[in-house]
This record gives C-alpha cells, sequence and structure tokens, in this order.
C-alpha cells in the first residue's frame, strides 16, 4: 500500500535538507505566499521569486548589477 505525501511534507523535508547544507534564511510556502505574514509573490501562479533572484544575482555579480 502506498503512503500519499502532502505538498507540505515534502516542503518540509526540503527545508531540513536545505538547513543541513548551511542555508539559514529558510522560510516556509505559506509565510511567503500571497496573502501569508510576508508575502513576496504578486500571485500564486508567480514560480520566480523575482525580487530574491535579482537580489542573489546582484550579490554574484555586482559589477553587472541593474
Amino acid at each position: 500500500m502506498f503512503k500519499l505525501i502532502t505538498e507540505s511534507e515534502v516542503e518540509q523535508a526540503a527545508l531540513e535538507m536545505l538547513s543541513g547544507l548551511g542555508y539559514d534564511a529558510i522560510l516556509n510556502g505559506p509565510n511567503i505566499a500571497l496573502y501569508g505574514a510576508s508575502p513576496e509573490s504578486a500571485s500564486y501562479s508567480d514560480v520566480v521569486l523575482v525580487d530574491r533572484l535579482r537580489s542573489a544575482i546582484d550579490s554574484f555579480n555586482p559589477e553587472r548589477s541593474i
């Protein structure tokens, strides 16, 4: 018999793995979702958090920031 896993269980496993790799700015999806405590997207269809991506790219390539 298969045990179905939920999206939140997959997310929690991924967050634990990232934490084990040394990532320290780990947030749960509901917190940064559209109506969460600290929303970072304009809609639920947003796949990429543009502001986070832009900030990461700028930190890797500060001489080329836009």
